[in-house]
């Protein structure tokens, strides 16, 4: 005998499945959050950082509003690399080993920097490549865009480029980022390192998992 879902369990995925249909073909699901002006104030080293109390209302497909006031926090739109090394027929990842004051630790991740205003997505990933790893791109390609790894409080977009054929150039690191370690992590061990959880940065993980998939 074949157990059946229950009836509340065909109903709720009746409606994912619906609304997965909706996002896929792009279509209004009735979902929406509206929100008003802000008032941003500028915070650390050359107020890179800003910060603004958001009043917002949500609306839910039923009709149902709910309002309240949230804190935002809003820098520049950012690009992360995933720069693939191919050595004698083996892939390595290049990754760096770098000090977090925030939570007081080293992490491995993926070289990423600020989105200046006159750069195009892939002249910002070429720059912090080279800035960051020495290493420059003889090819790139958007792999992710508009992601938001850090919705719950921040309002910024972030896109992913790998970077391939890369060739030695020069890094040119700021005063704080002179510690940074560039380490060489072969394809192969990328799903130990996530299994044993010792990439702990999400954008990291998300982006490694992308590459296994990929793979």
């Amino acid at each position: 005998m074949i157990d059946m879902p229950s009836y509340k369990t065909v109903s709720k995925l009746n409606k994912s499945i619906q609304l997965l249909e909706s996002l896929l073909r792009e279509k209004d699901t009735g979902h929406k959050v509206v929100v008003d002006s802000d008032t941003w104030e500028g915070v650390g080293p050359g107020s890179r950082i800003k910060v603004s109390p958001r009043n917002y209302r949500i609306i839910t497909p039923e009709g149902r509003s709910i309002q309240e006031t949230w804190t935002v926090v809003k820098q520049s739109d950012g690009v992360t690399i995933k720069p693939v090394l191919t050595e004698e027929q083996e892939n390595f990842l290049v990754l760096l080993y770098k000090p977090h004051p925030a939570v007081g630790q080293w992490l491995l991740e993926f070289p990423s920097g600020g989105k200046k205003a006159t750069e195009t997505i892939e002249q910002t990933a070429a720059r912090e490549l080279e800035e960051e790893t020495g290493y420059k791109a003889g090819g790139m390609n958007v792999i992710m865009r508009d992601m938001r790894f850090a919705p719950f409080r921040f309002e910024q977009n972030e896109t992913v480029v790998e970077a391939k054929d890369l060739t030695e150039g020069k890094r040119k690191l700021e005063y704080e980022e002179s510690v940074m370690e560039v380490h060489l992590v072969p394809e192969g061990m990328i799903a130990d390192l996530l299994r044993y959880n010792i990439i702990k940065d999400f954008r990291t993980r998300a982006i490694a998992a992308e590459h296994l998939i990929g793979r």
